[in-house]
């Protein structure tokens, strides 16, 4: 973490690195769950991200030397009765955030960031799983149709004989009456 330093204001904790360092482990591991494409987009992503983790890191530590080196310069002019006016002119007048709001601001869009791509593979995941149970549905179907239209086949066969059947049948029954056998 960062050392606490007197310029900065002490109600505000300094942002936690770690946490976006452990958020990109978890990401690189959740990868191993994906394929193909998929696979290579998320890798540029979970890239892209540890490339401006790194960017942010290194920002740190130049506004930490940077703020160090301030802390010595105001030191040093602090010896004399004008030197002490003079710092606290040069603190508000100072376009320098001491505090780092644009690296807060940053980590606070790389957190949620973050949380948003967690979501979004959350989001993936399930969707996943409903593309399966859909595909399983959908294969069941299948095999019901088939199974319905070999029936409907057989039906037609059997629906046939039956009509053969009854023919001979009533040609029969119409000899008989006509040879008189059907008295």
């Amino acid at each position: 973490m960062f050392p606490p330093s007197p310029l900065l204001p002490s109600s505000l904790p300094p942002p936690p690195p770690k946490d976006a360092q452990n958020a990109l482990t978890s990401l690189q591991s959740l990868l191993s769950n994906s394929t193909g494409s998929a696979l290579k987009a998320r890798q540029r992503k979970v890239d892209n991200f540890r490339r401006d983790i790194d960017s942010l890191g290194e920002e740190v530590e130049r506004e930490k030397q940077r703020l160090n080196r301030g802390e010595l310069f105001t030191a040093n002019s602090n010896g004399g009765g004008a030197g002490g006016g003079n710092q606290q002119q040069q603190q508000t007048d100072d376009p320098f955030d001491p505090f780092g709001a644009k690296l807060v601001s940053q980590m606070a869009t790389l957190n949620d960031t973050t949380n948003m791509l967690n979501s979004t593979q959350q989001l993936v995941s399930e969707t996943e799983a409903i593309g399966s149970n859909v595909l399983s549905t959908l294969g069941n179907q299948r095999e019901q149709l088939l199974n319905a239209n070999k029936n409907v086949r057989e039906t037609k066969g059997v629906t046939g004989q039956a009509k053969v059947l009854l023919r001979n049948m009533g040609r029969r029954a119409m000899y008989n009456k006509v040879s008189g056998g059907g008295r």
